[in-house]
């Protein structure tokens, strides 16, 4: 498990090195994301897993248990924001001072 909600948070010019970049990890690994995080809208709690079909279906066996859902219209509007702004989580690096 991969928690990599903060991907767009790096400092100093670092990229993001995440466990989907090897390969020997990626194929047994469960990697976490947040649009909350990177929208910086924290409260909508909108978020996505990234893992082989196998453990995938594993997952959803607990995971329609676990949580609860998120209505519609935020979905809808992450969507579309994220069509319109492909490179949303580069506003994330640039910090005061920083830029």
């Amino acid at each position: 498990m991969s928690d990599e909600v903060y991907e767009h948070v790096t400092y100093d010019g670092r990229a993001h090195a995440s466990v989907l970049m090897q390969p020997e990890l990626a194929e047994r690994a469960f990697v976490v994301f947040s649009f909350g995080k990177t929208l910086h809208a924290t409260g909508i709690r909108v978020g996505y897993c990234v893992a082989p079909p196998d453990l995938t279906r594993e997952l959803r066996k607990v995971h329609q248990f676990n949580t609860f859902s998120i209505a519609n219209a935020p979905q809808v509007a992450i969507a579309r924001y994220l069509a319109e702004k492909p490179d949303h989580g580069a506003a994330c690096r640039a910090f005061p001072g920083e830029a």
